[in-house]
């Protein structure tokens, strides 16, 4: 019988992507995923082994391991071990998978047989999540899930992985103009790149190489200027006492302790002396 664990769990998104970060006090901790979810494990600092029906692997720091739907999976990690558990929804994934082909799958997403690991990138993505004590702000919590989602089905082995790098249609400008429009009339809400791509007809993959080709930066650098624009006007509408900068750099998606620097580096002044007024310039 697997001995059960005591463990001290944080959970730090919610969602069709769960990152939890788990402290084990004895050393041992279980995790059965439900048949709608993968799961990927991710030791930090130490290794640790995990066993389910069809394998037992060792999987050191900087590597993880998917465990498929349905799979009851035992994890072993050293004494006051910590492991990063990453739950990703089947249909979230999938969902993904068809707006980056702009086609209808038909199939659900079967990793190859584990372990795989994840690129760096994802990796340290979710490192940083869940290393982040504050909770991410509600508006920018779909673009991290997305991000999540994206960069794991590029980086693991499954059936259509070769159709992720095929090249893909480019567009006119027109097509960018058309988002850059729907960015600026909603700057506010929590937008997706599979949104906006539906909103434009095309495909992920489609929209982030033409935003590149006419736009020479990344759709996520102009979604930064523009809800930027929005934190200058609400901090030069807003007085002291009504409101403060760490409340209006999360309303709009920027993690409050990188904000000053940004909003500085972009405007020449720190962002309480907008606030304040002019007086204190």
């Amino acid at each position: 019988m697997k001995q059960q664990a005591v463990l001290r769990t944080r959970e730090v998104t919610r969602g069709p992507v769960r990152v939890e970060l788990t402290s084990s006090v004895t050393g041992m901790h279980m995790h059965t995923p439900d048949e709608h979810g993968y799961l990927v494990e991710i030791p930090v600092g130490r290794m640790m082994r995990v066993v389910d029906r069809r394998h037992e692997v060792e999987v050191l720091p900087g590597r993880a391991v998917v465990v498929e739907p349905s799979v009851d999976a035992f994890v072993d990690s050293p004494d006051r071990g910590r492991v990063v558990a990453v739950e990703v929804g089947q249909g979230a994934l999938s969902d993904m998978l068809e707006a980056l082909l702009g086609r209808t799958v038909r199939h659900p997403v079967h990793p190859a047989e584990a372990p795989q690991v994840p690129d760096r990138t994802w990796l340290s993505t979710v490192r940083r999540i869940a290393a982040d004590e504050a909770d991410v702000p509600p508006i920018g919590r779909p673009a991290i899930e997305q991000k999540l989602l994206v960069r794991l089905l590029l980086s693991l082995d499954h059936p259509d992985r070769e159709a992720l790098a095929a090249t893909v249609p480019n567009w006119g400008p027109h097509v960018i103009r058309r988002c850059l429009d729907y960015l600026e009339a909603f700057p506010g809400e929590q937008l997706t790149v599979s949104g906006l791509a539906a909103e434009a007809g095309l495909s992920v993959r489609a929209l982030h190489e033409c935003w590149i080709r006419h736009r020479e930066m990344p759709l996520t650098a102009d979604v930064a200027r523009i809800r930027l624009a929005g934190t200058h006007a609400d901090l030069e509408f807003y007085r002291p006492g009504e409101t403060t900068v760490d409340a209006i750099a999360t309303a709009w998606g920027f993690q409050p302790s990188l904000f000053p620097a940004v909003y500085e580096l972009h405007y020449g002044c720190p962002p309480e002396q907008t606030l304040r007024g002019p007086a204190f310039a």
